[in-house]
């Protein structure tokens, strides 16, 4: 479509010459509104060309969007695999050495625990290492744990209860090991109200081992239950010469 600017525009279309002399002819406005026929002869004629773009299709846009997504998943997935696998490998070094470590503190406890349970190399128990007499509950507990866990050291107390129980009568010699007041809370068996001696078997094992060592003329457990029997006879007669004694002193300073 040609364009001419507006003052080139005809009125030709609009003020037509008269024909005759007097005469003026004007276009009829029925026809065509005088708005519409200037809008149509100013506006320009827009055309629309194709350069190339194909419009898509709804299903190849979708097709294209899930390509897209699926793309962009992958490469999420790709970097959360890269990232546990570089946490996997921090893990397992770790442990490595915590492994390590723990290994060296249980070779460090077994160690430990021989050199205390043989003693110094070359050298017997000495007495004040097995802490004879025994006075306490503790005393017993914490020996016979002590034998229970090492032979070397129940061996080094049989013999120094053997070696006691050598020098003197049981009866007597009994209190070297265990003392008069621990003796007065046990018997063998717990009876009668008392606390007995084989709850701390590893120790009442050790105990009549020695006994039988030392004096082989009777069973070890019958000759411990008559030594122990002396004891608490002899404790009580002491204590009751202890009692008649602060009386008698009690009653010369009333007089």
């Amino acid at each position: 479509m040609e364009f001419k600017s507006g003052a080139e525009i005809s009125l030709e279309n609009y003020v037509q010459p008269p024909e005759t002399e007097g005469e003026c002819l004007l276009p009829d406005l029925n026809e065509q509104p005088l708005d519409d026929m200037m809008q149509s002869k100013l506006e320009p004629e827009i055309v629309l060309e194709d350069f190339g773009h194909q419009q898509q299709t709804p299903a190849e846009f979708m097709q294209s969007a899930i390509q897209d997504f699926n793309q962009q998943s992958q490469r999420s997935e790709k970097r959360i695999i890269s990232f546990i696998r570089e946490e996997n490998k921090s893990l397992r070094a770790e442990i490595a050495s915590l492994n390590s470590k723990l290994a060296w503190l249980a070779e460090t406890v077994v160690g430990i625990k021989d050199i205390l349970n043989k003693g110094p190399q070359g050298q017997d128990f000495e007495r004040s290492d097995l802490n004879f007499p025994l006075k306490t509950e503790f005393d017993l507990s914490f020996i016979d744990k002590e034998i229970g866990e090492s032979p070397t050291f129940k061996n080094e107390c049989i013999k120094e209860m053997r070696t006691l129980f050598g020098l003197k009568a049981l009866s007597k010699s009994l209190t070297s090991v265990m003392s008069p007041e621990l003796v007065l809370d046990y018997n063998v068996d717990g009876v009668a109200s008392k606390k007995s001696l084989r709850d701390y078997r590893f120790f009442f094992a050790a105990l009549t081992d020695a006994i039988r060592q030392a004096d082989s003329s009777q069973p070890a457990i019958k000759l411990l239950q008559k030594a122990m029997h002396c004891v608490k006879n002899n404790a009580c007669k002491r204590k009751s010469r202890m009692d008649q004694e602060t009386k008698s002193k009690k009653a010369r300073v009333e007089h």
